[in-house]
């Protein structure tokens, strides 16, 4: 019966925890904001944040536009 109760308090604050998290931007999956070009064959995903001046981030060494979930959301205020 403890470890039952144990399980079960653990598992509500779990929960409690989650439901306090912000969702999270789906940066490279973004329907929203994101479109496909194809440039002389080659194909370009991108997604656009706030407005004004661009600012263009291009992942290297095989990165993504997710490695800049932290940078993005500081940009997009600017």
């Amino acid at each position: 019966m403890k470890k039952l109760f144990l399980v079960l308090l653990s598992l509500s604050f779990s929960s409690l925890l989650l439901q306090g998290q912000e969702k999270k931007t789906p940066y490279g999956n973004n329907p929203a904001t994101g479109k496909h070009y194809e440039i002389r064959g080659i194909k370009i995903y991108t997604e656009i944040y706030g407005q004004g001046e661009p600012l263009l981030i291009i992942p290297g060494n095989g990165g993504s536009i997710a490695d800049f979930s932290n940078q993005i959301p500081y940009f997009e205020k600017k």
